[in-house]
């Protein structure tokens, strides 16, 4: 493994998992506060994992809204996502 990070390929993708995946990892540990689980049995754990995921997904949602000035009961309106024909 320290031979397939050291080459040029591999310092190229682990470069891109830094900046793709650590950090959605970094927010749940962290912001988050889930550093295990729960439950046990596999089928459990992936519920709950589908939770914490579906979690940071709508904060995801909720700050991207926010750069745009829309409040989320805005974008939850059905008018929202209808296109309004013009005159």
């Amino acid at each position: 493994m320290r031979e397939k990070l050291s080459s040029c390929e591999g310092k190229l993708v682990y470069s891109r998992r830094q900046v793709i995946v650590e950090p959605v990892f970094g927010n749940i540990k962290h912001n988050l506060g889930f550093r295990e689980f729960l439950i046990r049995k596999k089928e459990k754990v992936k519920g709950e994992f589908a939770l914490i995921s579906i979690v940071h997904n709508i904060g995801k949602i909720i700050n991207y809204l926010r750069k745009l000035g829309t409040s989320l009961n805005e974008a939850l309106t059905i008018s929202h996502f209808i296109p309004v024909p013009c005159g």
